[in-house]
């Protein structure tokens, strides 16, 4: 059994732990979560570290990551990678309300204030993963994905991109965390609505083949007969494993990671940035994902990963090719800058007395590196970091199930106001 197959276990368990603790709130508390919504996006530092934290989250999952787990998991994967969604909201939601509460600016901070013995090595262990994630999944798989597109759709090398990549970084890098914040707040919304736009014009076109779409992506999400039936059978279905596998790998749900870009918007309330945090997963894996996946499958072409992808745009978008290429670069290239922030907190806190240089220079290494490997490789190496992270991430939030719950009273107690109209009758003379 393959140990990315407790990952759905994994997830399956805490969303649905958490959405009884918070009493379905996700279902139930739709229209109070749109107001806290509304009152936070008045605040321009809310705003700008909700971008900075779908920075994190937007891109090579959204792409590259679906292709790949439709091509590992069939059409399948798809249901499952929106399926978890829906546990990866309250655990996102916990997440960021629990660290805005405590004051921390991210998850190894509220370790070291949830656990008394274990405190220090288990901060250090996610410290050190964290910084690791940074340089796989930040770094090189980012780099990997900008060659593998480059060489699909532009016949371009990989490793010509090299120099460029490494004065992109280090141009950036130098400028602070204010620096990287400010590229991403313009990069995020114009590539994410070109992408989008590139989706629609391939879909829209092809609708009638949707409902035969949606039946194949049913169909295959549950059959599990190939893996022996039974529990065994769902949660080693390749179907069940990517699609979870997936939605994490472009979520990050439960990996704590976002807590560190949401704790740039200063003091705040816990309720409003947990509800931040959610936004963050529907944006990610509600919208983009299967808009990407329904790109594939509607067109028939889901073997190859990104090959696919670029099949579904060729001959219906002029310059696909080229297109895809720049949603690709730039996605990569703010996922890349955010894992930057958050890979320098983690160095720092690790290595206090090293200079900040020292990270920069072996994070561009590794983002030149990435230019070599296999994408599905690296994949396979972020997806092991986020299941120890989230193992650790997980047990911080059951240790504090009751401040999570006392923190949520006014968002569960909390009803939509309806404005009474008090009618009068005609006035007697």
């Amino acid at each position: 059994m393959n140990i990315i197959s407790v990952l759905p276990l994994l997830v399956l368990f805490s969303g649905l732990y958490f959405t009884v603790v918070l009493r379905g709130f996700q279902f139930f508390k739709i229209r109070v979560i749109l107001r806290e919504i509304k009152k936070e996006l008045k605040r321009p530092r809310a705003l700008s570290s909700l971008i900075l934290a779908l920075a994190g989250t937007l891109g090579v999952g959204n792409v590259t990551g679906v292709a790949v787990g439709i091509a590992l998991g069939g059409a399948g994967s798809v249901f499952w990678l929106v399926l978890s969604s829906i546990f990866s909201a309250p655990i996102k939601y916990c997440e960021v309300a629990l660290c805005a509460d405590s004051g921390c600016d991210g998850m190894g901070a509220l370790i070291g204030k949830s656990f008394a013995r274990l405190a220090k090595p288990l901060s250090l262990i996610y410290t050190a993963l964290c910084l690791m994630l940074s340089l796989v999944m930040g770094a090189s798989l980012q780099s990997a994905s900008i060659g593998e597109c480059a060489r699909a759709s532009l016949g371009i090398e990989p490793l010509s991109l090299a120099i460029i990549l490494a004065i992109f970084v280090l141009f950036i890098a130098f400028g602070g965390a204010d620096k990287i914040e400010g590229a991403v707040k313009y990069i995020i919304p114009l590539t994410t609505s070109l992408y989008i736009l590139m989706c629609l014009c391939v879909i829209i076109p092809n609708i009638s083949n949707l409902p035969s779409t949606i039946i194949e992506i049913f169909s295959s999400a549950f059959n599990f007969r190939a893996c022996g039936g039974g529990m065994i059978g769902f949660f080693t279905s390749r179907a069940v494993r990517e699609g979870f596998a997936r939605g994490m790998l472009s979520n990050e749900a439960g990996a704590g990671t976002s807590a560190m870009a949401h704790s740039r918007a200063g003091k705040r309330d816990a309720v409003s940035g947990g509800v931040f945090g959610m936004l963050e997963v529907f944006f990610d894996t509600v919208v983009l994902c299967p808009l990407t996946a329904l790109t594939i499958l509607i067109t028939g072409k889901s073997e190859g990963g990104l090959t696919a992808l670029l099949s579904a745009f060729s001959g219906r978008i002029p310059l696909s090719s080229f297109l895809l290429f720049i949603c690709i670069f730039f996605f990569a290239a703010s996922t890349l800058l955010c894992w930057l922030f958050y890979g320098e907190s983690c160095f720092s806190s690790l290595f206090p007395r090293l200079p900040r240089a020292v990270f920069v220079i072996i994070f561009t290494v590794f983002v030149c590196v990435g230019l070599t490997v296999p994408t599905v490789r690296l994949i396979s190496l972020c997806d092991l970091c986020l299941l120890f992270m989230s193992a650790i991430t997980l047990s911080v939030l059951f240790k504090n199930t009751k401040r999570i719950k006392e923190i949520s009273l006014p968002l569960l107690k909390s009803k939509p106001r309806v404005e009474r109209v008090v009618c009068t009758g005609p006035s007697r003379a």
